[in-house]
């Protein structure tokens, strides 16, 4: 019996090498999408599979309610796969009985690669409430999630998500990946409207008096980044009473110009951007501050809390690019005729 059987196989074994199999034939890839952790089928998942071949167009399909999904007639080749689903971790592995599959693997000619695997981790939550010192809600209020992130020797922040407070001062943002974030209530007065000029307060002294209101509040209770408190979300974890008070504080108004090195004349259109210090030394961040050109050429940076910045300038001259920065520190009171030189 053994005898045949080996016999048979050595047949088979000659055929295939004396027909070998078709260039052109066609194959097809085949699996299921599960939750990592308890194994259940996870339908309506996007699986989209990606040829390394410019020549060949990739391709999508959706799990069904059994998690299954099928790509049909695919010429060989190289190809990656990728699954993602709202609320989870997009995953790029897959896995078959054996082995796992490498990032980039090889389809051959008219094969048939079954039975594959693709396991989703539940993506992390953040939730919390936005409130006035007074205890009103914040209602409206844009919430900013800045992910920090260590990328071949560079450190910096990358803004991750965003949500919106509700009607109660609540917010919640799904969809995380794990990481230390950074959370920013992005509160702004509401405008009074188109054709409606807003009065500033007058002082004893007959004066403008310096502006105060709530502004701009980094986690937990701070206009300022530097003083901020990371919060560490690990995988799928679910974050709450994530809460933020805002906070009170004066707002001052810049203005100046950008002068040439060489000629002395204001430098007309420069991009001028004020910048931060954050948690991480040496790394600069936007301040939440709103920079609009003037006619004259110089420019305005309005709703600037106290502290240290540094004004930031790209420029042009006569086709040649420019580029300057300079320390500012403010301390409420607004500073007129500030000159910045490229």
């Amino acid at each position: 019996m053994l005898g045949r059987l080996a016999a048979a196989a050595g047949a088979a074994a000659l055929l295939a090498a004396q027909y070998p199999p078709d260039p052109n034939a066609r194959g097809s890839i085949s699996g299921r999408v599960v939750h990592y952790d308890s194994g259940r089928p996870i339908p309506r998942v996007q699986v989209i599979l990606q040829p390394v071949s410019a020549e060949t167009t990739a391709v999508a399909t959706s799990t069904g309610r059994d998690g299954r999904f099928l790509f049909r007639s695919l010429p060989s080749g190289y190809y990656s796969i990728r699954a993602q689903h709202a609320g989870y971790l997009p995953a790029t592995f897959a896995q078959t009985e054996f082995t796992r599959l490498p990032y980039v693997f090889g389809l051959m000619p008219g094969e048939k690669l079954e039975n594959i695997v693709i396991r989703l981790r539940p993506a992390g939550v953040i939730s919390g409430k936005v409130e006035f010192s007074d205890g009103e809600p914040g209602v409206g209020v844009p919430v900013q999630f800045y992910r920090e992130y260590f990328f071949r020797g560079r450190h910096g922040f990358q803004l991750a998500g965003t949500a919106r407070t509700d009607d109660r001062g609540l917010y919640r943002i799904y969809g995380l990946p794990p990481g230390r974030y950074y959370i920013v209530a992005a509160y702004s007065p509401p405008s009074p409207g188109p054709g409606v000029r807003e009065q500033r307060r007058i002082g004893e002294d007959g004066r403008p008096a310096p502006e105060e209101r709530f502004v701009t509040t980094y986690y937990p209770s701070t206009h300022r980044m530097i003083e901020a408190l990371p919060v560490r979300l690990r995988r799928s974890e679910q974050l709450e009473h994530i809460d933020i008070t805002l906070v009170r504080a004066r707002v001052a108004r810049i203005r100046g110009r950008v002068v040439s090195a060489v000629t002395g004349e204001v430098l007309m259109g420069s991009d001028v951007r004020l910048r931060q210090p954050s948690p991480v030394a040496d790394v600069l961040v936007d301040a939440p501050a709103s920079v609009r050109p003037q006619p004259d050429g110089g420019f305005e940076i309005a709703g600037v809390t106290p502290g240290s910045y540094v004004v930031v300038v790209n420029a042009q001259e006569n086709g040649v690019r420019l580029t300057a920065r300079a320390p500012l520190t403010v301390s409420g009171a607004d500073i007129e005729n500030f000159s910045i030189t490229a």
